[in-house]
């Protein structure tokens, strides 16, 4: 069910279990523009995944435990023309000619459950993190991908998809067999220079560790993290 800001003109909205072509459509063109636009924060680039095939794209979007949330204009308001994204200059192999019309999404983010959370994720969480899932105290989710168009930022859309993330997470563990039995503990990377980023997730109710990611990495990310107390999910 779409959630609508009223004063703002955009809704937020989830992909449900099956992407519908459109939504296949509307996820690769926003992934790439992500990637394209502001490199520097993700851990793929532009390059490698442009020369994915649409199956690629369909494949992750509808990955089991892949939860994907966007944002986009109210019904009755139109993009303007230099905000039509990718959708018109990529190749017919990942936009079909009659896809070309739609609105690109705004924005958007995924929440990853912890079964896709396996191996390399888990070689770079923070200590404490590690050790509370050795000892099954927490389940640990993560939010990746979030990405706001250049032109619609600072609109409070950032602010939106992380609620709604958390929200989804709320609801994706509430119904999950430990539900009540242990704290959730909701993990993103970002990094350190991203002052925008952090203070988004600051609002949303993240905090930040003091410490990095990856010792080795360059770039400098950062954990950051949000608890779902078992208290806070139904009985």
């Amino acid at each position: 069910m779409p959630s609508t800001y009223p004063s703002t003109g955009f809704s937020i909205a989830t992909v449900q279990t099956q992407a519908t072509n459109d939504e296949i459509t509307l996820y690769t063109e926003i992934r790439l523009a992500s990637l394209l636009n502001d490199p520097d924060s993700f851990g793929s680039v532009y390059k490698d995944e442009i020369v994915h095939s649409r199956s690629k794209f369909s494949n992750r979007i509808n990955t089991p435990g892949r939860t994907t949330i966007f944002a986009s204009l109210d019904s009755g308001q139109d993009l303007e023309e230099e905000e039509q994204g990718l959708l018109q200059v990529l190749p017919d192999t990942l936009v079909p000619a009659d896809s070309r019309r739609l609105s690109p999404w705004l924005g958007t983010i995924t929440a990853l459950a912890p079964s896709l959370l396996r191996g390399p994720w888990e070689q770079t969480y923070p200590s404490k993190v590690t050790e509370a899932l050795e000892q099954s105290d927490i389940e640990v989710w993560a939010l990746v991908g979030m990405w706001v168009r250049p032109e619609h930022r600072g609109k409070g859309i950032g602010t939106a998809l992380a609620q709604r993330a958390l929200e989804e997470v709320k609801r994706l563990a509430d119904s999950s067999k430990a539900a009540v039995k242990i704290d959730r503990l909701v993990l993103l990377e970002v990094y350190e220079h991203n002052f925008g980023a952090i203070k988004l997730y600051e609002r949303a109710g993240f905090q930040m560790f003091v410490y990095p990611s990856n010792v080795d990495d360059p770039g400098k990310r950062r954990w950051m993290a949000y608890k779902i107390l078992a208290a806070e999910l139904s009985t």
